[in-house]
């Protein structure tokens, strides 16, 4: 029997929490939350008592914060899953994630919406999102987004990541009203290479089943 613990009690690690429940093979370890959750099996607040568990497996289903915060920690105890891939934007720390893998033997994966089948070896990438919180259209290179919105793009990160790099991704935002889909629409190219991909944005009520991950170190 293995064991899974879980970072957030929000929409994504409410249903990670059910599904481990159902799934043969797989308990549920300890679930890390910001405040109290009555009933809620394992629960702790404490970062050090989270991280005191044994686990096989730990996901972090908070984002970008909960990856800056106890990434490092829980990578050096198992392999770590997260859905706040723009952390590694950061690239010093994205150093300090790849040492802690390597020195670990752990590796980390990060989730996106429609990532699964975009080859690696693009060396261009473009990405636009749309949806009702987008203000104003806005196109650049994805490493001048990040840092215009630091706590935003994870799936555009966590797919530039595994493609060309932040650099050679251009990111455009397009605005739209409040019944605007979230959506997002990739193309990929290089040596010969055409993809194309669109679908529902993974940050807005994506189901469990179109996201995917790869492994980032």
């Amino acid at each position: 029997m293995k064991t899974v613990s879980v970072i957030g009690y929000g929409e994504i690690g409410s249903a990670l929490v059910q599904r481990i429940s159902d799934l043969d093979g797989w308990r549920l370890g300890r679930v890390l939350t910001r405040h109290p959750v009555p009933g809620l099996p394992g629960h702790t607040t404490e970062a050090e008592a989270f991280l005191g568990h044994r686990a096989d497996l730990i996901i972090d289903s908070a984002g970008p914060d909960a990856l800056r915060d106890f990434g490092p920690g829980a990578l050096s105890l198992a392999p770590f899953w997260s859905v706040g891939a723009v952390a590694m934007a950061d690239a010093a720390f994205h150093a300090r994630i790849a040492t802690v893998s390597a020195q670990s033997g752990h590796p980390l994966r990060l989730f996106a919406c429609g990532m699964a089948n975009m080859p690696l070896q693009a060396r261009k990438l473009e990405i636009t999102m749309r949806g009702p919180e987008i203000e104003e259209p806005w196109t650049g290179t994805l490493s001048r987004a990040v840092v215009r919105w630091p706590d935003r793009l994870n799936t555009a990160v966590a797919m530039a990541l595994n493609g060309p790099g932040l650099e050679a991704t251009v990111l455009t935002m397009e605005s739209g009203g409040v019944d605007t889909p979230h959506e997002i629409d990739v193309r990929a190219e290089g040596d010969g290479i055409r993809w194309h991909s669109t679908g529902p944005s993974a940050s807005r009520r994506a189901p469990m089943r179109r996201i995917r991950s790869r492994r980032c170190c």
